[in-house]
C-alpha cells in the first residue's frame, strides 16, 4: 500500500514539474497578436517613400519602352505602338538567347583533357580504383577509366578473394602511381596505391 502512495506522489510531482516548465517556456515565447499595431497604422504612407515612375526608371536604368498602366487603361489606345514595343522586346530576348547559345556552344567545343599514363605490366605499384562484388560493376568502372585516359585498366580477382578489383595502372615508380591517384581523385574516383 505504501508503494502505491509513493508512486502516486512521484507522478504528481512530475506532473507539477511539467506544468511549471511549460509555463516558464511559454512566458519566454512571443505571443501572437491578431490586432494590427497602432504604430504601423498611424504612420501610413510617408511622402518620402513614394517615388515617381520617372525617378524610379532613371535610378534603376530601366528601358524607357516599358508599357505603363496608363497606356493600357486609357480609352483610346494605340495598338500599333504596343505591337512595336512587344516586337522590340521579343527581338531583344531572341538575341540574348542566341548569345547564350553561342557561349554554351563554345564551352562544349573545348577538347577534353585526357592524360595518358604509362603502364608497366611488371610494376610493383598498383593503382586500385575499387573492388566490386559484381563483375559487371567492375567492367563499368574499367570503361569509365578508359574514358579518362587509363587505357590499360583491367579487372583482377586476387587469390582467396571474392571481389573483382579494378587496377587502373601498374607502375614501377611510386611518384607516377601517386600522380595517377591524384588524377583519379580529381575526377571523383576514390583510389589508392597498393604494392605487389
Amino acid at each position: 500500500m505504501g508503494r502505491i502512495i509513493r508512486i502516486v506522489l512521484y507522478a504528481v510531482v512530475i506532473l507539477i514539474l511539467y506544468f511549471w516548465a511549460t509555463s516558464i517556456l511559454n512566458s519566454y515565447l512571443p505571443k501572437p497578436t491578431m490586432e494590427p499595431s497602432t504604430s504601423v497604422v498611424s504612420e501610413g504612407i510617408n511622402d518620402h517613400s513614394v517615388v515617381s515612375p520617372e525617378a524610379n526608371a532613371d535610378s534603376m536604368d530601366i528601358d524607357q519602352n516599358v508599357i505603363s498602366n496608363e497606356e493600357i487603361v486609357g480609352q483610346e489606345f494605340d495598338y500599333e505602338h504596343l505591337d512595336e514595343k512587344v516586337q522590340k522586346l521579343e527581338d531583344k530576348q531572341k538575341s540574348l538567347q542566341q548569345n547564350t547559345n553561342v557561349a554554351k556552344g563554345k564551352l562544349s567545343e573545348q577538347p577534353k583533357n585526357t592524360n595518358t599514363f604509362t603502364h608497366d605490366e611488371n610494376g610493383q605499384y598498383m593503382v586500385m580504383a575499387g573492388s566490386f562484388l559484381l563483375e559487371d560493376n567492375a567492367k563499368d568502372m574499367v570503361k569509365k577509366l578508359h574514358g579518362i585516359g587509363f587505357k590499360d585498366a583491367k579487372v583482377v580477382v586476387f587469390n582467396a578473394s571474392e571481389y573483382h578489383s579494378v587496377i587502373a595502372l601498374r607502375s614501377s615508380s611510386s611518384n607516377a602511381a601517386q600522380a595517377a591517384v591524384r588524377e583519379l581523385k580529381s575526377k571523383g574516383i576514390d583510389s589508392f596505391v597498393k604494392t605487389k
